[in-house]
């Protein structure tokens, strides 16, 4: 299914050439760039979907994006609480998908948003999700946009990936799955095979922040290998 869902990509890319050039409005009729349309700025920021990471203010994402969209604060089990925003239909070029933004906003001040929520619910993996009313955030105009991230409806392969992104400065493998990195655009895309690709961006001089996590699974991973390695020579050993 996924082979022949990459023929189908193929021939829309063959037929649809000027669609995916041409920006296409958002649902309050701004134009957004395709994904692959990054800028990157001297003071180490970029701009993608419109929004300046780090720079353009989190309240103002949703006039330059789209009115339809979530605000919430999740508390992950560890705790710490962040605010983000929610598109579960967004175009991107000629690509829709879901797109989450991040804000910069301290776990402290997430917390105090949650606190004025009406209540929260428990997600599938067990953090807890407070809608709040963008209304709340007036008094924080200085949160600015942090992190994209956008999941394509598409499936993609890593040669749809390189034709539209280039090549990548480095693939991180963990498990099934892969990542392209991009340091000098603030960009990591995670190819899994079963289940959707991520898009995620950062401003470039941030980009340790995307990367450094990877490291440590991907060290964490060949470790347990190494231990299971171990474990099962010493196992062969002892039946002989």
């Amino acid at each position: 299914m996924k082979s022949l869902t990459i023929v189908i990509l193929t021939a829309a890319f063959v037929v649809g050439a000027f669609f995916l050039f041409k920006p296409e409005p958002s649902g309050n009729g701004n134009q957004i760039t395709p994904p692959w349309d990054i800028a990157v700025h001297d003071d180490g920021s970029s701009t993608v979907l419109g929004i300046q990471l780090g720079k353009t203010q989190f309240v103002d994402a949703a006039q330059l994006l789209g009115w339809d969209r979530e605000v919430a604060v999740l508390i992950g089990n560890d705790d710490i609480a962040s605010l983000e925003m929610y598109y579960s239909r967004f175009r991107s070029g000629a690509f829709t998908g879901k797109l989450v933004v991040a804000s910069d906003a301290s776990p402290q001040i997430a917390a105090q948003l949650a606190e004025q929520s009406a209540g929260g619910e428990y997600l599938g993996t067990g953090s807890r999700r407070f809608d709040i009313e963008l209304s709340q955030i007036d008094s924080h105009q200085e949160l600015a946009v942090k992190t994209l991230s956008f999941i394509p409806t598409i499936n993609l392969d890593a040669d749809i990936i390189e034709g539209r992104f280039g090549k990548a400065t480095e693939i991180i493998k963990l498990g099934d799955s892969r990542h392209f990195l991009y340091p000098e655009k603030g960009l990591d895309i995670a190819l899994n095979p079963n289940g959707k690709e991520t898009l995620q961006y950062i401003a470039p001089k941030h980009f340790h922040l995307l990367r450094q996590p990877l490291i440590q699974q991907q060290l964490q991973q060949r470790s347990l290998e190494q231990q299971n390695s171990l474990e099962q020579k010493e196992s062969t050993e002892q039946t002989q």
